[in-house]
């Protein structure tokens, strides 16, 4: 078997970190909220050989969460 994975985190509220400003005119500023906001973490998969994909929420982004989808996956 041979899977191509990978992993991406997202956070739930947008932050906006940049803007654009007008070149010589004084930069905007950007009022961020608090950075604890929730995320949702997700591994994705394809299965190249068979045309098999998919994709599964974990709780972390971590070794652990990893481990525990290729134990999923493989059974």
């Amino acid at each position: 078997m041979i899977l191509f994975a990978d992993d991406a985190g997202f956070f739930l509220h947008l932050i906006l970190e940049r803007m654009w400003s007008k070149k010589g005119k004084q930069q905007s500023v950007v009022y961020m909220p608090s950075q604890h906001q929730k995320r949702l973490n997700v591994i994705g998969w394809v299965d190249p050989i068979h045309g098999l994909h998919g994709m599964m929420k974990c709780n972390t982004g971590n070794t652990k969460s990893f481990l525990a989808f290729l134990k999923n996956i493989t059974h």
